[in-house]
């Protein structure tokens, strides 16, 4: 089964998701400490799927594209701040207010 790179940190170990489809199911696993699920979407391990609480609410994380690489911030993707992701979002013009 062949395996993609998500643009997507796992929620255990921020590690980079990976993604397969063996054709009934998607398959996602963390390609550092190994831990997967099945879903619809990589949320179902990835950092934007993370949740709070005995009711599960939306930690407010969002895996979004390293806007500045650099030496000290190495990263393609990165996790960052609900807001900090809607304010990218906003000024790609990808976010509809």
């Amino acid at each position: 089964m062949p395996w993609n790179i998500e643009s997507h940190l796992s929620h255990c170990c921020s590690a980079r998701v990976l993604s397969s489809f063996d054709g009934v199911l998607f398959l996602y696993r963390c390609s550092s400490c190994g831990a997967e699920a099945s879903g619809p979407s990589p949320a179902v391990l990835c950092a934007c799927g993370a949740t709070v609480g005995a009711t599960c609410r939306d930690a407010g994380l969002r895996c979004a594209p390293n806007p500045v690489r650099s030496v000290d911030r190495p990263a393609e993707i990165e996790v960052v701040a609900l807001s900090r992701y809607k304010t990218m979002e906003l000024r790609r013009g990808k976010l509809n207010v």
